[in-house]
């Protein structure tokens, strides 16, 4: 213990103290015309022999300590940072730990509280107001200055670079002002310049932010979490941050330049044409509503898009790239998410609805993320027309405790785990989409039930797995399904193995499907079963001829119904508004083959034409079931070109096809 506080009397050796009410050297400190005390902890021991309201002058030299203030005092460096340097003797604690009001602390370098799981800090505000900290370079720690429920404190001119977080304030730390810092380089994987968590009426002025992992960032649940005074002097990578509060009727476009925005509790805002990068969050609304969001390139932020508590929005043309969340809604309604690409996602979903009722997610193209789209906790949501593939993790739709939603008209493909899961949800629509070439299975139904499943398109290893009572089909209904059969009815599985005995499209053998048991209760009693149609096919050897050219055409044509149908052969020139029909003859059932003919173009004629031969197969009542054309060029003029061609080869044809022997 006396190694650690000695005492001796005043004597003329004594060093003078001209800076404050107490001086502190690297050896000891000491009163103006008092006693020298020496000391391993010299400014902790000043501070624990001050009295409140006193100034403890710091001379220049190099400090480990840990220091607690618990005492309203004034600590500052005689001659600055540069050559004032206070280490943290242990790094699993602050360097300076202030937990009483009206405390300044300026002039100093702090560095080396490292641990983060501690949340350890250079400079920490526990609980307090109305201090000041100014003037200090805060790096190599885990937060350069963290303030947690703090409030009515002065943070300015201070560097809090180098460290895993810059500047924090925490849990309710309001009115503060922030003035004048630099907050760089700030290094990790959630490495923060300047963020506000839960924190508002807070004032930031002429903060630099740049360089690090997220720039800036401000989080809340509620208005007075969230508003803010934030102009644009605060730049983030050289750019300004907007952050409109109570604002309408605004246009924030590529002419402002803005490095990220936010919009808390806004109306009719427009956020467009913008390049955002390295933020918490690239555009976040918050109780914000009517306004848009459109065509701005997002990328290595935490959330690209962030909508808190906002309705009736519309997020359209971005691309998000590099992101946590790709597009994410909080207790939002009634928003439109439309012709995006996401794209990927760090351990989140490239869109995300939670809690997030009467949105339209439709046209998005999400691809290579953590998982694709989320939707928890939500009902009468309308996920539709999305292209989602090659989740890296998990699922590439999901429904999580959501019920009544509809989920239509999606390609998923290339997941990891499942292409469409659902867990714990209930009376949902899942139609018209296709799952194809998911790791797991392309449809997982996890302690669900109730809800509906028909005409999708499953081409997987696993196609199904239900363990809940649902609905895989719906009754036999005249309309195109999603194998271009006529009837509705249930699903198309890639590993289906029955038959359709009558040719309508739906199966009617080893009923009800039920993915090789995968599928405990019922299953698809109408299975999708591709109907085949006939097809026409015309192609020329090449595409321009002159006179003595061999002109070669290859027809095939196929018809594997039960019924005949018409093929018929016009050749035309376009141009010159002529369309001569070369032949129509019957194709009997069962037909299929390739009809090659060839002739010496003759010399009819030195005009030019573009030809197109058309060729097209009708059924009975005339209806086009398929139709090719062939573009070719010749010197014969049309009309005598056509009247020499037109019999040779309508009577070949009918050759040809008069000798195909009809399967029995």
């Amino acid at each position: 213990m006396l190694a650690l506080f000695t005492t001796a009397v005043a004597s003329a050796e004594d060093p003078p103290c001209t800076g404050g009410d107490i001086c502190v050297n690297e050896t000891g400190w000491w009163r103006a015309s008092g006693d020298f005390n020496a000391s391993n902890t010299p400014i902790q021991h000043a501070i624990d022999n001050a009295t409140e309201g006193n100034t403890i002058c710091v001379k220049d030299g190099t400090y480990n300590e840990n220091v607690d203030v618990n005492k309203r005092l004034t600590i500052r460096s005689e001659n600055g940072l540069d050559s004032t340097i206070v280490n943290a003797a242990d790094s699993y604690e602050h360097v300076f730990n202030v937990a009483m009001d009206y405390v300044n602390i300026s002039g100093f370098t702090v560095k080396g509280a490292t641990d983060c799981h501690g949340g350890c800090a250079g400079i920490y505000l526990d609980n307090v107001d109305h201090c000041n900290i100014s003037h200090n370079n805060a790096s190599d720690n885990c937060f350069g200055i963290r303030l947690e429920s703090s409030s009515s404190n002065t943070i300015t001119d201070n560097n809090a670079s180098y460290n895993s977080y810059g500047i924090r304030l925490l849990d309710y730390s309001r009115s503060n002002t922030i003035t004048g810092n630099n907050a760089s380089y700030n290094h990790g994987v959630l490495a923060m310049g300047i963020g506000l968590d839960k924190s508002g009426n807070n004032t930031l002025r002429n903060n630099l932010m740049s360089g690090n992992m997220y720039n800036f960032e401000a989080e809340g649940f509620s208005y007075s979490e969230l508003d803010n005074d934030i102009d644009i002097s605060n730049l983030v990578d050289g750019k300004p941050i907007y952050y409109l509060v109570d604002a309408s009727d605004n246009v924030i476009d590529s002419a402002t330049n803005a490095g990220t925005v936010y919009c808390i509790n806004c109306d009719n805002v427009t956020v467009k044409d913008l390049n955002l990068t390295k933020n918490g969050d690239g555009i976040h609304f918050y109780n914000t509503s009517n306004s848009r969001i459109e065509n701005n390139c997002i990328g290595h932020c935490f959330d690209g898009i962030r909508l808190w508590s906002s309705s009736n929005n519309i997020i359209t043309g971005n691309s998000v790239r590099h992101v946590g969340y790709g597009i994410v809604l909080w207790m939002s309604s009634g928003n439109t998410i439309t012709a995006n690409n996401a794209y990927n996602s760090l351990n989140y979903p490239l869109i995300a609805l939670d809690r997030s009722d009467n949105n339209t997610v439709t046209n998005n193209n999400v691809s290579d993320g953590y998982s694709g789209v989320l939707i928890q906790y939500s009902s009468n949501n309308t996920i539709a027309n999305n292209t989602v593939s090659n989740t890296y993790v998990l699922d590439g739709i999901k429904l999580q405790d959501s019920d009544n939603n509809v989920i239509t008209d999606n390609n998923v493909s290339n997941s990891l785990k499942d292409g469409i899961k659902l867990e714990g949800s209930s009376n949902n629509t899942i139609s018209g989409n296709t799952a194809t070439s998911n790791n797991e299975y392309g449809i997982y139904l996890d302690y669900s039930s109730n809800n509906l499943i028909y005409n999708n398109y499953f081409n997987n290893t696993d196609n199904a797995r239900d363990d809940g009572n649902n609905i895989w089909n719906i009754t036999k209904t005249l309309g195109t399904n999603i194998v271009g059969g006529p009837y509705l009815g249930g699903n198309y599985w890639s590993d289906y193995a029955g038959t359709d005995t009558d040719g309508d499209g739906l199966g009617d053998t080893q009923i009800p499907y039920n993915s090789s048991g995968n599928i405990a209760n019922g299953g698809d009693y109408l299975p999708l079963v591709p109907v085949q149609k006939p097809t026409v096919s015309i192609t020329t050897d090449k595409f321009s001829y002159k006179t003595g050219d061999t002109i070669t055409i290859t027809i095939d044509l196929y018809n594997p119904t039960e019924d005949n149908v018409t093929f018929q052969w016009y050749w035309g020139v376009p141009q010159s508004d002529i369309w001569l029909l070369v032949t129509s003859v019957p194709i009997p059932a069962g037909y299929n083959d390739t009809i090659n003919i060839s002739f010496s173009i003759p010399n009819l004629g030195s005009t030019p034409s573009g030809s197109v031969f058309y060729v097209q197969l009708l059924d009975g009542s005339g209806e086009v079931l398929d139709a090719d054309v062939a573009w070719w060029a010749s010197s014969p003029s049309p009309g005598r070109f056509m009247e020499a061609m037109s019999v040779d080869l309508s009577k070949e044809i009918a050759k040809i096809i008069d000798k195909v022997e009809l399967p029995m």
